[in-house]
C-alpha cells in the first residue's frame, strides 16, 4: 500500500506497544496513518508513543 493512500486514514492496532504491533504503528505512521494504539498498560504506550516519534516526529499517534 502506497504511503499517498494511508494520508488522513485512522488505524487502530491493538497489542501497539511491542512485538508486531509496535512495528506496524510505526511503519504506518512513518507513512501518514493516524495510529490508534491499543495497549492495556498506559505507561507502555506512552514509551511506545514516544519510541515511534524518534523515527516519526511528526506522527499523529493516539491511545486507547
Amino acid at each position: 500500500m502506497s504511503a499517498e493512500a494511508l494520508k488522513g486514514k485512522t488505524i487502530v492496532i491493538t497489542g501497539a506497544n511491542s512485538g508486531i504491533g509496535l512495528v506496524a504503528a510505526d511503519a504506518l505512521a512513518g507513512m501518514g496513518a493516524h495510529v490508534v494504539m491499543a495497549c492495556r498498560r498506559r505507561e507502555a504506550a506512552e514509551q511506545a508513543m514516544r519510541d515511534i516519534r524518534l523515527h516519526h516526529p511528526q506522527a499523529s499517534l493516539d491511545f486507547v
